[in-house]
């Protein structure tokens, strides 16, 4: 990367400093060191691995133009907010090229967003740290594309981020997030999780230019995962072979691509705004649908440009195009995804294909969070898509027993008469008056015969309703009556729970027809 200055730089969103269209890389310098967190710790052979904590746009530009200079592993945390800048080489507004380093150098980066102020604690909702590209260049570039004799494996890795209007003004270029690693050294790793990628755009080229992207992974060694992360609302001219996501493995590497969602981008090619797949692949758990293109009526959702190479393992992909039948194809589910919601978080209904039905070993790992930072599964089976259905919201009250207490024994006095009659008494909390919950109770062991009230509605917030509870003597004899019952509580929009009793009328030793 070339250390020019936009002269038209102006302050970014949470800084009010003032940009003079002219800044010295010594000032550059001194303003990064006042503005940005920095931790570098000494590696062997004299390299630094420098940790930057960052909180605008400005900063986080001077943090990658030192990450591509001092030779070694670095890590970029981003605070939670909206950054901007004007300053851009290289094409994107943000942007690492590792080209110029060898020699057992640069062992690799890592950029994450949702920190704190001073990043000791992070959340992993994407959507609170974005890189705006205010639709004047591509957001996010990482390269590194000369074989380098003797560098070690390098690891490139991009989290909880929000890429937001990215712009591509000419063909090959990448609107939105570009990772590129291909001087093939084995163990290298592109990693891309927990990433938002929305309202990107381009120019448009004609039909035989090969036209932009929206998200590019390309490797030549190692693995490229590309995991639980969601591209929607964009809208590029493809041109000749595009899609909205291009995944390109070649030589030894391997893609691992799971529990995206890809839907509601718009392309200007036959291939449509979809996802495009060259190499060893393996996809598991993804949503790839609702795209479409401006100039098809029939636009394919995945393009497999290599179909000997890819498998297909619990995907959502209502249509396959480009080379035909892929190696593997297991459990692919078409039609309407049948998700509800708005922005980048499609959250599958009950019915939808895609509830409760991936793989929880896909190639690659499930990740614990879903790209909300949610629990990632929350019944048997992981749902399709990043974004994991949650348990309802408790609307009704939370019912807890006061008499007799749940799963102990209540004695009752012997009285005259052939049925022993007992209340059941029960507390309602935290109810709001707007829900209902029911008790229905039902015998499940014993010597007498009990009879219940039909199923009841429970009063919200406070005191229950009684509960009667009837037990009958069959006949005259000694001994005690006994029986054990289990009340079902069930709650509006929430799952049923259960209460056990066991009622024990006292032996007598005159035990005859009757409770003496």
């Amino acid at each position: 990367m070339i250390n020019v200055l936009n002269p038209t730089a102006v302050s970014t969103a949470g800084d009010a400093s003032a940009k003079h269209p002219r800044v010295s890389v010594a000032l550059n310098a001194l303003r990064m060191a006042m503005c940005a967190s920095v931790l570098s710790v000494a590696l062997p052979g004299g390299a630094y691995a420098t940790d930057f904590c960052v909180g605008s746009g400005d900063d986080l530009y001077q943090a990658l133009e030192e990450a591509e200079g001092n030779g070694a592993s670095d890590v970029i945390r981003i605070r939670v907010g909206t950054m901007r800048t004007l300053w851009s080489v290289g094409g994107a507004t943000w942007n690492l090229n590792y080209s110029p380093f060898g020699g057992g150098g640069v062992g690799g980066l890592s950029i994450s967003g949702g920190w704190n102020s001073d990043c000791s604690q992070q959340t992993l909702d994407p959507t609170l740290t974005v890189l705006d590209g205010q639709n004047l260049r591509p957001v996010l570039g990482i390269f590194s594309t000369v074989p380098l004799p003797g560098r070690d494996s390098m690891q490139l890795s991009v989290s909880n981020l929000t890429l937001d209007r990215g712009r591509a003004i000419s063909s090959f270029v990448v609107a939105g997030l570009t990772v590129q690693l291909t001087d093939g050294v084995q163990g290298d790793s592109i990693s891309v999780e927990n990433v938002v990628v929305t309202r990107s755009s381009s120019a448009v080229f004609p039909s035989g230019n090969a036209g932009p992207r929206v998200v590019s992974l390309v490797s030549t060694a190692g693995n490229v995962r590309f995991r639980n992360s969601v591209v929607y609302n964009n809208n590029v001219s493809a041109g000749f072979g595009g899609n909205t996501v291009s995944v390109v493995t070649d030589q030894t590497a391997v893609a691992l691509i799971s529990n995206n969602s890809i839907f509601g981008n718009v392309g200007s090619s036959g291939f449509g705004g979809g996802m495009q797949v060259f190499g060893v692949a393996t996809l598991s758990n993804n949503v790839i649908a609702e795209n479409s293109s401006t100039i098809s009526s029939g636009t394919m959702q995945l393009c497999i440009l290599s179909a000997a190479t890819v498998t297909l393992v619990n995907n959502h992909i209502p249509a396959l195009g480009c080379s035909g039948v892929p190696f593997s194809n297991v459990g692919t589910t078409v039609g309407a995804a049948q998700w509800s919601g708005s922005g980048p978080f499609r959250v599958p209904n009950v019915g939808s294909p895609l509830r409760d039905s991936g793989t929880n070993s896909p190639t690659g790992g499930l990740a614990t969070t879903d790209v909300r930072g949610l629990p990632r599964v929350v019944n048997v089976l992981v749902d399709r898509g990043a974004v994991e259905a949650q348990p309802p919201a408790n609307t009704g009250p939370t019912i807890t027993a006061l008499d007799p207490l749940a799963g102990t024994t209540t004695t009752l006095p012997a009285t005259s008469g052939s049925v022993r009659t007992a209340q059941l008494f029960f507390l309602t909390q935290a109810g709001t008056g707007t829900a209902q919950t029911t008790l229905d109770c039902a015998a499940t062991a014993g010597n007498a015969a009990v009879t219940f009230r039909g199923q009841q509605t429970i009063s919200n917030g406070g005191w229950a309703l009684p509960v009667d509870v009837a037990i009958d003597n069959p006949g005259p004899g000694g001994g005690s009556v006994q029986a054990t019952f289990v009340c079902d509580v069930s709650r509006e929009n929430a799952n049923s729970y259960s209460l056990t009793y066991q009622f024990v009328v006292s032996d007598q030793p005159l035990f005859r027809n009757g409770f003496e």
